[in-house]
């Protein structure tokens, strides 16, 4: 399931997306975000990037939800939970 279709309904709800990715080369970062409706950030460090670092990140996709202090409020596992979530919490 792809987050860009909930992005509206999620965007209505005051919940934010945001896209961190973990590329190395802009040739590669560029094409897969240039379309998308969210703010999407990437320094080119890999694994080696801060929010790599501040957020215990070991795999992809990783899922935060983040509170208004970055503190994590839900890890989910996968859109679909993420989306649940949003009807259930922020009915």
């Amino acid at each position: 399931m792809s987050i860009t279709p909930l992005y509206d309904k999620w965007k209505s709800k005051g919940l934010e997306v945001v896209l961190i990715t973990l590329d190395d080369l802009p040739k590669e970062h560029e094409p897969f975000t240039r379309n998308l409706p969210f703010p999407h950030y990437c320094d080119f460090r890999k694994w080696e990037s801060q929010p790599v670092k501040d957020y215990y990140v070991f795999g992809t996709p990783t899922f935060f939800l983040l509170d208004q202090d970055r503190k994590i409020v839900l890890r989910p596992n996968s859109v679909k939970q993420v989306d649940a979530w949003v009807d259930w919490v922020l009915k």
